[in-house]
């Protein structure tokens, strides 16, 4: 461990029992921060946070601290082995550490009443960010300080307002909460990069896991599987995400999914049920499974299932809105499309019945396998999707009938096209079809269609028969639906040439995220895309 020495400004390695007693910083990362180089270079008197670096300094040595530990400038993140060590390192620490002090640069002293409404301290932003949480829970002793370095308190006497401000209702006694109640006090808070919001986490629920940069949202499914091999605890499948419909793994795609997952609690009704893991078919569970009245979101009757948690809600919000003694349920079923098991977005409360206690005691268990998608093919709901009409339009094509199929809020416009909200996509049969045809022989006819299942867009081109129907166009898409599941592209052979379509992914000017559907004539008769 390299700790920085207090008066002398100097660096220092130790290691074991040789690590002398320290302070350590909590800050957020600014501009011009005094990196590990800068202090070997003797860059940092000349920077702008060298004023944090020296005020840390001189507080420890108020303090009767020779060393303090500082990740700007301790921390040589040109090795990428040291910065696993020290990521995987962190929470412990803090933990270790004398005394942490929470620096918070947007905070000043003479803001008078911290605990007012709209308070500077209140509002800091060192209370959005994903590394300090672990910094406020690991140490026992945290001061806070303002930017001037005047100590606004402890977390000895600060506990009540920040437990209002955090949502963690004993920041003492953090170890006792579930999964689902850590990951809900993570849920709000942010990272300069997407990975850390899963890294910052490791120490707090006591896993380790290298470092992969580059990785975006699958470092958070990763932590999710090392939490799920060590800690035994059905609440990490405890959250909900209102806009994934249709299918989706029993793993949340980000922490955002886990913001209300406070309002729940452990409580053990199946305590003999097998250990949750991760196989090559998915994520293996063994649920007393409770056939469900629940709207059906994979268009099929009998497949729907309640799955009990041992999880309860606690008691602000149970007494409010429901049975005291309701138990949380996934809702599980099998999809038409790919014959899978998925769960649906939502938990369920289910009251317990001697029946269900019955099953429960007898041990009436089924074992299913629940495939985990990617976090990319989980959002894939977010967003619009456009089709563009005139590259059809310029080579003699025409719209003649456009429809959807439980899909509001879609658009046309001539000239332009068409848009959808991906988000009114669902497993229950939405399509959206457009059907062209040739202004030279109007018998010539095909249908785009669009769709979604297993949480996948997909599109497809159907060429007719003379006297097929629109409707009788799409009602055979469904009878093939197992076949186009997943399709981005296809061609097809059409009127001496070929259609070929394409489902492209980008965003519009302000960051939305949205896809787009090039369809187009090739007098050639190329196939770009041939189905197989």
């Amino acid at each position: 461990m390299r700790l920085l020495h207090a008066s002398k400004l100097t660096l220092h390695e130790f290691f074991g029992s040789k690590i002398p007693s320290y302070a350590i910083l909590s800050h957020r990362w600014e501009d011009a921060e005094v990196t590990f180089q800068d202090l070997k270079d003797e860059k940092g008197p000349g920077m702008k946070g060298w004023g944090k670096i020296t005020g840390c300094c001189t507080q420890a040595v108020l303090d009767g601290w020779e060393y303090v530990w500082i990740d700007s400038c301790c921390i040589d993140k040109s090795s990428s082995a040291e910065l696993s060590e020290a990521i995987n390192s962190m929470f412990a620490w803090y933990k270790q550490s004398k005394v942490c002090y929470a620096y918070l640069s947007d905070v000043n002293s003479t803001n008078g009443d911290h605990e007012a409404p709209n308070s500077q301290f209140r509002r800091s932003k060192w209370f959005t960010r994903g590394w300090t949480l672990q910094e406020l829970l690991a140490p026992e002793y945290v001061d806070f300080f303002s930017k001037d370095w005047k100590w606004i308190g402890g977390k000895s006497n600060l506990g009540a307002l920040l437990s209002g401000i955090t949502r963690i209702t004993d920041v003492w006694n953090y170890e006792a909460a579930s999964v689902a109640q850590k990951m809900s006090w993570a849920s709000a808070r942010q990272t300069t990069r997407i990975e850390d919001r899963a890294y910052s986490l490791l120490g707090l629920f006591g896993v380790h896991m290298a470092p992969l940069y580059g990785e975006a949202e699958n470092a958070f499914l990763r932590l999710q599987l090392e939490i799920l091999s060590k800690i035994d605890d059905d609440l990490i499948f405890a959250w909900e995400g209102g806009h994934l419909y249709g299918t989706s793994g029993l793993l949340a795609p980000s922490p955002n999914y886990f913001y209300d997952s406070h309002i729940y609690t452990r409580v053990i009704v199946d305590g003999s049920r097998p250990h949750h893991s991760m196989t090559g078919k998915g994520v293996c569970v063994q649920f007393a499974l409770i056939p469900s009245s629940q709207d059906d979101p994979a268009g099929v009757d009998g497949t729907n299932f309640l799955a009990l948690l041992n999880c309860t809600y606690n008691d602000s919000r149970a007494i409010n809105t429901h049975d005291p003694q309701a138990l949380i349920a996934l809702h599980l079923y099998v999809s038409k499309v790919d014959k899978n098991w998925h769960r649906h977005s939502i938990l369920v409360p289910v009251s317990i019945t001697e029946e269900i206690r019955r099953n429960i005691a007898n041990e009436s268990r089924r074992i299913i396998y629940v495939p985990q998608l990617s976090p990319s093919d989980e959002r894939v709901s977010d967003g619009d999707i456009s089709v563009a009409t005139k590259l059809l339009s310029d080579r003699g094509f025409e719209v003649i009938g456009q429809n959807t199929r439980n899909i509001p809020g879609s658009w046309y416009r001539p000239g332009q096209g068409f848009r959808y909200t991906l988000d009114k996509f669902d497993e229950n049969g939405s399509r959206a079809w457009i059907t062209f045809r040739s202004r030279e022989e109007w018998s010539q006819r095909f249908t785009l269609v669009l769709g979604v299942s297993s949480n996948r867009l997909w599109i497809d081109l159907m060429i007719p028969e003379a006297s097929e129907s629109i409707r009788e166009i799409v009602d055979s898409v469904d009878e093939s639906s197992r076949i186009v599941i997943g399709r981005d592209r296809i061609s097809r052979s059409f009127f001496h040439g070929s259609i070929n379509a394409r489902v492209y992914t980008g965003t519009e000017s302000n960051g939305t995220p949205n896809k787009s559907v090039d369809v187009g004539f090739d007098p050639e008769g190329n196939l770009r895309w041939p189905v197989k």
